[in-house]
Parts: structure tokens; C-alpha cells; sequence
């Protein structure tokens, strides 16, 4: 057997001992953690809305020349507003 495997939590004395600040600072890393990790979920979650919503209007064109034409300048408002950083700016070609 490898050697003593140990829990990320306090064991039962340590908690019995600690006030509520001990416990909080205990914990904060991990409830950092989190937090920066639901905000960057949150702000993936609006830029991949963002872009359904351009994708809608550009298709609502329905004309392939039309979309092109509108695209960049789509891309370059989106952008603008801190969205679709990776989206080219050149109109991809559609796959059917």
C-alpha cells in the first residue's frame, strides 16, 4: 500500500475547535476557485448567445451573397463588444 491518504477536509477535532472565521478562510480558496470558474462559464454562455443571435440575423437574409456581405461587418460589431474574439473575418463558406 502507498502511504497515508489524507481528506481536503478538516477531521472531526479540527472542526469541533473552529470558529466560523477559521472555517470560511479554510475554505476560500476553493470558493474562489469557483467562483472565477462559474464566471468564466457565465461569459462563454453570453458569447455563445451573442453569436446565435448574429447567426440568426444573417440567416434571416437568406441570401448567400447578402450574408456575405453583412458578415464581417458583424463580425467587427461583436467584437467591438467583446464578443466572438475567434470568429474569422472573412465569410466562411456554407456546407449543405
Amino acid at each position: 500500500m502507498s502511504g497515508a491518504q489524507t481528506s481536503p477536509f478538516p477531521n472531526q477535532n479540527e472542526l469541533m475547535q473552529a470558529n466560523a472565521q477559521q472555517l470560511a478562510n479554510y475554505y476560500a480558496p476553493e470558493r474562489n476557485r469557483l467562483f472565477v470558474q462559474q464566471a468564466t462559464q457565465e461569459a462563454g454562455g453570453r458569447d455563445m448567445e451573442m453569436i446565435g443571435r448574429a447567426s440568426q440575423g444573417l440567416l434571416a437574409l437568406g441570401d448567400e451573397g447578402q450574408m456575405a456581405a453583412a458578415y464581417p461587418e458583424t463580425v467587427r460589431y461583436l467584437q467591438s463588444q467583446g464578443f466572438a474574439k475567434n470568429a474569422p473575418l472573412a465569410f466562411p463558406p456554407m456546407e449543405y
